[in-house]
């Protein structure tokens, strides 16, 4: 049976073990962050299962296509392409329906020691679990936590910015077309990066949790250092043949740089 997906690495070819889970990873993280690279490392070291952002809308729709019993159901979520993928991000979890979820995922998506990873960005987050009565824990069991940041927020922005305009989110893609420098567009990318970095911040305070913390900076400039350190922190063993070489390559080019010196020139 062949499965509409639009990301193929939800595709069982990509599946590493069964579930369920004795320990999660959950890597806390904001857009272009630089926590796909780091997600990819984790993943291809076999250590800590297949990271991926599993409840953004465009992985929900595809684990649902996966999940569907009945081809009716198949095909309806098939339907979600597009711009209207985006309309699973507003469809609110049932409390069962996103251990059912969660539950299929991991079935798939947990390594051999027993660690499944999920990365999550803050707005997915508190849509998802920042309510009465939905702790993580109820859904994953015992959770780890890794916050990922950014420190150059304003490079951040800019990234963001980008690739909304183009359609690019990868290094692999093509721009689908031209960015146009605005300074209201990266404004508001780096507000809402700074008001999801405060959610972060503040989750983490009020439930009294101390993440490991991932540096963008540190991790591309010493990747295999950054991630084995992790692995140390999170108590899993390091992989025998070492950490991977950097799976997807850094986007930032002279169109980003020039953008961040354009922004910060008006910036009082």
């Amino acid at each position: 049976m062949r499965l509409d997906l639009l990301d193929e690495r939800n595709g069982p070819r990509f599946d590493c073990g069964s579930g369920p889970p004795s320990r999660t990873l959950i890597i806390a993280s904001t857009p272009r962050c630089g926590s796909t690279m780091f997600c990819r490392t984790l993943w291809e070291t076999g250590c800590v299962g297949a990271p991926k952002e599993y409840f953004n809308p465009t992985q929900r729709r595809d684990w649902n296509v996966r999940q569907a019993k009945g081809g009716g159901r198949r095909v309806v979520y098939a339907m979600f392409r597009g711009p209207a993928t985006g309309l699973l991000g507003g469809m609110p979890w049932s409390d069962r329906g996103l251990r059912a979820f969660t539950h299929g995922v991991q079935t798939h998506r947990t390594g051999s020691n027993g660690w499944f990873s999920t990365k999550i960005h803050w707005h997915h987050f508190r849509r998802t679990f920042v309510r009465p009565g939905r702790q993580p824990s109820a859904v994953f069991g015992p959770v780890a936590w890794v916050h990922m940041v950014r420190e150059d927020r304003v490079a951040q922005a800019v990234s963001w910015a980008r690739a909304v305009q183009t359609g690019r989110w990868a290094a692999r893609q093509a721009e689908q077309r031209t960015p146009v420098y605005s300074r209201r567009l990266i404004g508001t990318m780096l507000r809402r990066i700074e008001e999801a970095e405060a959610g972060w911040s503040g989750w983490f305070a009020s439930q009294d949790i101390e993440p490991v913390r991932v540096r963008y900076a540190s991790y591309v400039e010493a990747h295999e250092a950054e991630t084995l350190r992790v692995l140390n922190e999170l108590g899993v063993k390091a992989p025998i043949d070492g950490i991977p070489a950097l799976p997807t390559q850094v986007q930032r080019d002279e169109v980003n740089v020039r953008w961040c010196e354009q922004y910060r020139a008006a910036m009082p």
